[in-house]
C-alpha cells in the first residue's frame, strides 16, 4: 500500500498549487473571460452537431462498403457509445469545413481556422480553441492575457460563426 503523506508535497509543489488557486478565474465578475468561454463553448457544441449531421448524411466511404471499427473502442459498425457521451470527440477542422459546404453555411474557412484549429499556436496568434485549451488546462497567465488582448477580434469571429448557423436554420440571409 502506498502511504499518502503531506510530506510528498514539497515546498516547490506547494508553491505551484497555491499559484493555481491564485489564478482561479472569476467568471461572475470577469465578463471578458466569461463571454469568450461562453462563445467558444457554443461554437464547439454547434460544430460537433454539424459534424454529427454531416456524418449521418454522408457516412465515410469505408462505412458504406465494409465493416469499420470505431477508432475509440473497436466496436464494429455501430458503436454502442456513439449516441452517448462515452467518447471523447476530436474536433476536426476539415470536417467542420465539409459541414459548412454540405449545409450551405456562409462562413469563411480562414475564420473557421481562427476558431477551431488545434495544436500549440504562436503567442499572439493562437486560435480560440488553443487559448481555451491552454487556459482551461493550466490557467495560463499568458493565454489569459492573450484572451484579454484579442477578445474583441475572437468574439466577433465566434459570434459570426454562431450567427451563420442560426441564420441557416431560421432561413434568414446573412
Amino acid at each position: 500500500m502506498i502511504e499518502l503523506s503531506i510530506d510528498r508535497i514539497f515546498p516547490q509543489r506547494t508553491k505551484a498549487l497555491k499559484e493555481v488557486f491564485a489564478a482561479k478565474p472569476d467568471l461572475t465578475s470577469d465578463s471578458e473571460l466569461s463571454d469568450f468561454v461562453s462563445a467558444y463553448f457554443l461554437c464547439e457544441a454547434l460544430a460537433n452537431k454539424l459534424i454529427e449531421y454531416l456524418e449521418t448524411d454522408d457516412p465515410p466511404m469505408s462505412a458504406k462498403s465494409k465493416k469499420i471499427k470505431c477508432s475509440n473502442c473497436g466496436a464494429e459498425n455501430e458503436c454502442p457509445k456513439k449516441k452517448t457521451s462515452g467518447h471523447f470527440k476530436t474536433l476536426d477542422v476539415g470536417k467542420i469545413k465539409k459541414a459548412l459546404i454540405h449545409f450551405s453555411l456562409d462562413f469563411p474557412f480562414d475564420d473557421t481556422d481562427a476558431i477551431f484549429k488545434s495544436g500549440n499556436g504562436i503567442v499572439g496568434r493562437r486560435t480560440a480553441r488553443q487559448l481555451r485549451n491552454e487556459y482551461a488546462h493550466s490557467l495560463s497567465s499568458s493565454s489569459r492575457e492573450e484572451i484579454a488582448q484579442r477578445s474583441a477580434e475572437l468574439l466577433d469571429v465566434m459570434v459570426h460563426f454562431c450567427t451563420s448557423v442560426e441564420n441557416r436554420i431560421s432561413g434568414r440571409k446573412a
